[in-house]
This record gives structure tokens, C-alpha cells and sequence, in this order.
């Protein structure tokens, strides 16, 4: 059953008032809804506005309050004549039931609230003007949200989180906050689901103001142990191997604007973002960026990292080399390095060689092998090329040999290390 409103202008006067339509749906069909101050327009039902001989609209200055979805079929933006200090409100409020905002044609809200049961965006680039009062699950559900306004407090965070975590793949979930030259720490409250609150919550702290038309367009989603999927146009994880990198990609996209803030991120991950099978120590974790004129990851040299609380804190982040996908990569990946202790050269096709084995790719290499005295043996500078006790036709006879092996971690940290390996026919 509908409530449909037709090609009408409706004025509810400015003093309290409720308007209650209980268990029906509202249709506007055309025209203009006006709702004053100190009015209450509850909808037990859909809000749907459709355009019929004229685009349906709704001057909001009092609220309204939803318990079923919003949906805009008109091409218009819905909402207007929005002040700049926009006071009217929509509030979806359904304790229990789901609720949509749904349409093609964004909608630009002067006010939203949303509190009770989850809330979807199925329509792309809907906008709050004013405030974003969220108290709820708010799945962005593959579609951007837009915050424009530009004050660090537009968020105001009660409870539960924004869910962005898609991929990709299938399409990443976003919000874009119009901050243009504007200052401040902006919290963005993205949660993963494993808690009831916004456990993977972004700030972004601007440090020097960028121009005033940009904006700041934030996501982050988890990956597979092998860190797939990349982010759009990320080639590889180069020169990191994929078991000593955070299973979880951010993106903090500064694109848009001309002069580029200088900004300090903090970036929380759960455990199950450094989970098993990765070779991660979390008290040893480093930031890192992707580069798109090399291709490759760098670390980022100014951080702290919290692993107590599960933050990492990155400071004076420049946006003008356009790195704005990050994730966090383990200092510590000496467990991919393997060395045996003796090997067998006698030709039975087993252990017949003495090589370290090394789980990742190295920028630089050498391995030396040395007998009792000091007497350089052998020499290689191709982790896959190992000693096989022999020099040109002469095998060295059993006995106990030192070696030493120099490499170049990915990102640029030397290792060395020195052991004996045993000669056994």
C-alpha cells in the first residue's frame, strides 16, 4: 500500500508537529515536499521519488524519519535548497530490517542518521552536505560516499563502522571527503566485521593544506595470503615476497588535487590481517607505498609502529609522487633464509650441492666458502648457483668448511652470516 503525493506543494507549518504514515510507502510523483522546522515525517515504509511532468523534490528543513529504504528515480539530486549550514535530517532508523539507499541519480542529504540495523548504498556518489551521524553498519557495498563537508567533525561516529571490504576485483568500496584546504584529523571509521566497531579505522591528519577543489578519496580491503587481489593497476608486491606483507591493502587517494597535501596517516590492522602463514613479527613492521614510475614498493622511513594497540602511525606522507596505495610489510623475514649444515657430493643425484635457500629475491648476493685456513674456495654471486665440492676436475676431501653468505634485503637491509657446513661422501 502507498502514500503517494502528486505534483503537490505540502508546507507543514514550523512548530512540532508528526506526521506518521504507518505501514504505508511514500511515493512522490513530482512536485515539491516541503518540511519545516520542527516537523516529523515518519515513514514506516519506502521513501521513493519519482519524476512525473515535473522532478520530485523535497525541501527539508525539519525530519525524516525511515524505517524502510530511500530511492531516487528522478534526475534530480532530491533534496534542495540546502543552506550552508543544512539543517534538515533524514534518519534510517530500522532496528532490525535492512535498509537501501537505492537509485541511479545520487542523492545530496543535507543531514543523515543512521542507527539500528545495517544500512546499503546501492547508489553511487550519494553526498551529505552537513553532518554523517553514523550509529550503525554502513556497507558501502562497492559504491563511493561522498562527505562534503569540509570540517574534520562532518563524521560524527557513535557506533558501528563504514564496511568497504570488497576487492578490486569485483569493486572497491570508498569515501571521498571534499576537505579542499581544509585542516584537521579526519577519522574515517571503516570496520572489518570481526567486531562491532570500527576496528580498522583510518586518520588522516593534514599537515600542509593542499588547494581548495581537492578531495581525499579512502578505502581499504583484506587479500589472500599471497596478496591478491592487487590494488587497480598494482603490478606486483616487488621487491617484497607476499609472506612478509600484511594481508590488507589501503588506499588513500590524493589524486585530485593540483597543490598536493602533506598529511600523517594511521592505519589499524586486525590479527587476522598478520595471520599464519606469513613470516610477519608485528613489533618489527614498516610501512610501505606503491610506486607507479617503478613499479615497485618502498618503505616509508618516518613511522611508529603501535603494535601493542595494532596501529601504525606514517608521518609526512608527501602525495605529489602519487602513492596512495599502502600496506605494512615485516622488517624481520631472516626466517625465509635456509641453511644446511652439510651436504653429500658423491654423485647419487641427493644433496648434492651446498646453497642457502632463500624465500625471497635479493637485491644483492654473495656466497663465499672457505677452508680451515682462511683459503677462499669458492665464490657465487646467483643465490640458485651452490658449491659442489669440487674446483674445476679436484673434489675437496671430507672435512668441515666455513662460509659466509652478504645479501641485500628487499628494501634495502644488509644480512650477513657465517656458519660451517660439513663435506660428507
Amino acid at each position: 500500500m502507498c502514500f503517494r503525493i502528486t505534483l503537490l506543494i505540502i508546507s507543514f507549518l514550523s512548530f512540532s508537529i508528526f506526521i506518521n504514515v504507518k505501514g504505508q510507502n511514500v511515493v512522490v510523483l513530482g512536485g515539491n515536499i516541503i518540511v519545516e522546522d520542527d516537523t516529523y515525517f515518519v515513514i514506516q515504509g519506502n521513501l521513493t521519488f519519482k519524476s512525473e511532468i515535473t522532478e520530485a523534490e523535497c525541501d527539508l528543513n525539519g525530519d525524516i524519519l525511515l524505517d524502510g529504504d530511500i530511492t531516487n528515480l528522478t534526475s534530480s539530486n532530491v533534496f534542495t535548497n540546502i543552506e550552508i549550514s543544512p539543517d534538515g535530517w533524514v534518519t534510517m532508523r530500522n532496528p532490525t530490517l535492512e535498509q537501501h539507499i537505492l537509485g541511479a541519480t545520487p542523492i545530496h542529504f543535507e543531514n543523515l542518521s543512521t542507527l539500528g540495523s545495517a544500512k546499503v548504498l546501492e547508489n553511487n556518489n550519494s553526498m551529505v552536505n552537513g553532518l554523517f551521524r553514523l550509529n550503525s553498519v554502513f556497507n558501502l557495498n562497492k559504491r563511493n560516499f561522498i562527505i562534503n563537508n569540509s570540517e574534520s567533525s562532518s563524521i560524527n561516529y557513535i557506533g558501528g563502522y563504514l564496511f568497504a571490504e570488497t576487492n578490486s576485483v569485483i569493486g572497491i568500496g570508498s569515501l571521498q571527503w571534499n576537505i579542499g584546504d581544509n585542516t584537521g584529523n579526519y577519522s574515517i571509521p571503516f570496520g572489518s566485521g570481526q567486531t562491532h566497531n570500527c576496528d580498522i579505522a583510518v586518520d588522516y591528519q593534514v599537515d600542509d593544506v593542499g588547494n581548495s577543489a581537492g578531495f581525499v578519496v579512502f578505502s581499504t580491503y583484506p587479500t589472500e595470503v599471497d596478496n591478491l587481489p592487487y590494488p587497480e593497476f598494482v603490478l606486483r608486491t616487488d621487491p617484497f615476497p607476499a609472506n612478509v606483507i600484511a594481508d590488507r591493502f589501503w588506499i588513500v587517494d590524493a589524486e585530485s588535487y593540483l597543490q598536493k597535501p602533506r598529511s600523517s596517516l594511521r592505519l589499524r590492522y586486525t590479527n587476522s590481517d598478520l595471520r599464519a602463514g606469513n613470516i610477519i613479527n608485528n613489533r618489527i613492521l614498516n610501512p610501505i607505498y606503491y610506486n607507479f614510475s617503478t613499479h615497485t614498493w618502498l618503505k616509508h622511513t618516518l613511522f611508529a609502529n603501535n603494535f601493542a594497540h595494532n596501529l601504525m602511525e606514517v608521518t609526512s606522507v608527501d602525495f605529489s609522487s602519487a602513492n596512495k596505495n599502502w600496506t605494512i610489510v615485516s622488517h624481520d623475514i631472516t626466517g625465509e633464509i635456509f641453511i644446511p649444515n652439510a651436504f653429500t657430493p658423491d654423485t647419487d643425484g641427493l644433496n648434492e650441492v651446498f646453497m642457502p635457500l632463500i624465500g625471497f629475491e635479493t637485491e644483492t648476493y654473495k656466497l663465499y666458502i672457505y677452508d680451515r685456513w682462511g683459503k677462499i674456495l669458492f665464490t657465487s654471486y646467483d643465490p640458485k648457483i651452490g658449491w659442489n665440492g669440487m674446483s674445476g676436475n679436484f673434489c675437496y676431501p671430507i672435512g668441515v668448511y666455513v662460509w659466509k653468505i652478504f645479501l641485500t634485503l628487499p628494501g634495502g637491509k644488509e644480512f650477513s652470516r657465517t656458519g660451517h657446513v660439513s663435506l660428507i661422501k
